[in-house]
C-alpha cells in the first residue's frame, strides 16, 4: 500500500475530474471540477496531509462541472477549460488570483450544448494547445 500524501476536502459534493498544471510561480497546482458547480484550484501539498479551503476558487456555471482541462495558448498563457451540465464551457485565465473573490470571471462562455468530456490538444502548425469538446450528448429526434 501507497502512504496518504494529501487530502483536500472544501467542494460541496462529488469531483468528477481533476488536473495537474504550473502556475504562473511554477508551484504544482490541481484544478478539481465538481458537481457543487465549481472548480477549486489547490497547491499540491507536500509533506501536508489535508487542505480544506482552495487557493482559487472558480464559480459561474449554473450546473455541475463535469470536467476541466489545463491547456497554454500561442502566447503561452496559461487556461483551464470546464465544462457544465448548464450546457457551457468557460475559459479561465489560470494564473487570475483575482478568481478567488467571484471578481474574475471566464474569459470566454461558449453555448455547446450537452458536452460530457473536454480533452486538450497540441497543434502540429506552432506546437501550441487548445481545448477540444468531445464525447457531446446524442441529439434526441
Amino acid at each position: 500500500d501507497r502512504p496518504l500524501v494529501a487530502a483536500y476536502h472544501g467542494h460541496e459534493s462529488r469531483v468528477n475530474r481533476v488536473v495537474a498544471f504550473p502556475n504562473k510561480y511554477g508551484v504544482a497546482c490541481l484544478a478539481s471540477a465538481s458537481r457543487d458547480g465549481t472548480v477549486a484550484v489547490w497547491p499540491a501539498l507536500e509533506f501536508v496531509e489535508t487542505a480544506t479551503e482552495p487557493g482559487i476558487r472558480l464559480s459561474g456555471h449554473d450546473g455541475r462541472v463535469l470536467s476541466v482541462v489545463y491547456f497554454e495558448t500561442f502566447h503561452g498563457d496559461a487556461r483551464l477549460a470546464t465544462n457544465s451540465t448548464d450546457r457551457t464551457i468557460r475559459v479561465w485565465d489560470a494564473d487570475d488570483d483575482s478568481s478567488s473573490d467571484g471578481d474574475g470571471g471566464p474569459l470566454t462562455v461558449i453555448q455547446s450544448g450537452l458536452v460530457y468530456d473536454i480533452a486538450c490538444f497540441r497543434t502540429a502548425e506552432d506546437d501550441s494547445f487548445g481545448p477540444l469538446a468531445s464525447s457531446a450528448a446524442a441529439s434526441s429526434s
